[in-house]
């Protein structure tokens, strides 16, 4: 299948995030990363202590605080971007296709276009009713009738998109299309060599399996441009089923592939704090595989160790007061206690607030990223309101005289968000074939560089990425519901525009 331009448009504006692992990162896993993560964890101190685990504590330890899961806290009803009502009635348009697009204009094409659906997404049409809603005919089989959308926009119903919510392609699309109210809206493994195929092999004396989903024949739009995933990629998939006695997982975009061939990630725990009362900067999170050591000072003045390490991807509240040098530095907790070595990675203040965020518009919203200390901060104005830890590239920061992506660097300055997309497939800047499948809740800001979940590793506040900045799924999913602006109900992915009203500000600095 050939990419249409605006296809290729969205694959080269996410190019450069993909090489991140493998052969060409560190040769650290998710799987590995989790292993590692669990060995280093010792018992937290006592319940009065604000010290915190992020990861689940050890079986023995019943004192660690690990934020719910099940229950995010943040963003807040008023602190998400706003944007249109999910619709309870209404004619909706359907999609059949990766890329069904709407475009400023009926008959608009290549790079005329605000947004998209995906596999199984819908979108109402203008006031819900089609019949007012349809504006112009269309020029063929693949695009029959142009209709109006909401917000704003038009999309053509075809091969690719259909008003009938009942035909049963889009009834087994709208079942496996991806889950938004979650930080993996696919599940995903390592590909160790997977061959993609359109259909099953016959079962062993004809009969077929009982447990499979429903197949079906898809049309070019629908398909990935993958055929076959490279040892080292990553895949996305919605099903695991059993044909024939051998087992076969069914892929985002109803490819089969082997389930031995595919290695699963587990789900990383981690996420970052909402800031507000007692939770305030500045704020330690621990990225050292060997944890940090817990100190309390003597009656004679001097430090002395407890007995206990903080493990790695706890976090504790600050004073700002600190007492020595280098590693040897150790940081006071709010209850009078010390932390000292294992690389600390603190959210502070940031120094500045960058002058564009005057003549933003709406809430003000921005992110401050130090590159040194892997921590990123969201703010509204001058007021922090969340801090977690992040992955930017593993070159730090850009080296004169060279690209960012020749050095696998994150550029520094202040940008705004250019485009949001629920899930992207990236495609890696310096090997072609090493591709990460449909990643969660990406925020373009500057060329190919984005703010994106990684659900294939598990090393918050390290540098690990091929540019772009890292965060944990669960980071990703409640940035992606609060920055401007806001993605439409329906809506897979947007690009925003210099006259959008309000667009949150990426500042990024060493």
């Amino acid at each position: 299948m050939k990419a249409s331009p605006s296809a290729r448009w969205l694959a080269l504006v996410l190019v450069g995030c993909a090489a991140e692992r493998g052969g060409h990162d560190e040769p650290t896993s998710a799987a590995s990363a989790t292993a590692t993560m669990a060995a280093t964890e010792e018992p937290a101190p006592s319940a009065s202590a604000p010290l915190h685990a992020s990861a689940p504590p050890a079986a023995s330890d019943e004192t660690a605080s690990v934020p719910a899961l099940e229950a995010p806290d943040w963003p807040s009803a008023d602190q998400r971007a706003v944007g249109l009502p999910a619709p309870v009635t209404g004619d909706r348009i359907y999609s059949k296709s990766r890329h069904l697009w709407i475009r400023s204009q009926p008959g608009g094409k290549g790079e005329d276009w605000m947004g998209y659906l995906s596999l199984g997404d819908s979108i109402r049409v203008r006031d819900g009713d089609a019949k007012r809603a349809h504006v112009a005919r269309g020029e063929g089989s693949w695009c029959r009738e142009w209709y109006a959308v909401e917000p704003r926009g038009f999309v053509c119903t075809g091969m690719e998109g259909t008003l009938d919510a009942n035909d049963p392609e889009i009834v087994e699309l709208v079942r496996t299309r991806a889950n938004t109210r979650s930080p993996w809206p696919y599940r995903y493994g390592e590909s160790l060599g997977a061959a993609v195929a359109s259909r099953l092999p016959e079962a062993r004396g004809g009969a077929a399996s009982s447990t499979r989903p429903a197949l079906f024949p898809m049309n070019p739009a629908g398909r990935s441009l993958f055929h076959d995933i490279a040892a080292g990629s990553t895949v996305a998939y919605t099903d695991a089923f059993e044909h024939d006695g051998k087992p076969y997982l069914l892929t985002w975009d109803r490819g089969i592939v082997e389930q031995s061939r595919v290695k699963p990630y587990p789900e990383s725990p981690f996420h970052g704090l909402p800031l507000g009362g007692e939770l305030a900067l500045p704020l330690a999170f621990v990225r050292a595989d060997e944890g940090a050591e817990v100190l309390r000072r003597e009656p004679d003045g001097t430090l002395v160790a407890t007995g206990t390490t903080l493990p790695r991807l706890a976090w504790a509240t600050l004073t700002g007061r600190t007492e020595g040098e280098g590693r040897a530095r150790a940081h006071e907790t709010r209850d009078g206690r010390w932390l000292r070595g294992g690389e600390l990675a603190i959210a502070r203040q940031a120094p500045v607030v960058p002058p564009m965020v005057a003549t933003s518009g709406g809430r003000k919203t921005w992110v401050d990223i130090s590159l040194f200390a892997g921590t990123l901060v969201a703010y509204e104005d001058e007021k922090p309101v969340y801090a977690t830890l992040v992955s930017p590239g593993r070159g730090g920061p850009p080296v004169p005289g060279k690209t960012t992506l020749s050095t696998a660097s994150t550029p520094i300055g202040t940008y705004a968000v250019l485009g949001k997309f629920t899930t992207a497939t990236m495609i890696s800047s310096t090997v072609s074939t090493l591709v990460h499948t449909e990643v969660q809740y990406t925020q373009n800001f500057e060329g190919p560089y984005s703010l994106h979940g990684a659900y294939w590793h598990d090393r918050w506040g390290l540098k690990k990425s091929a540019g772009c900045v890292n965060l944990a799924p669960i980071d990703a999913h409640r940035l992606f519901a609060w920055t401007d602006p806001p993605l439409p109900e329906g809506w897979h992915g947007m690009k925003s525009t210099s006259d959008t009203r309000a667009r949150t500000l990426v500042n990024i600095r060493r």
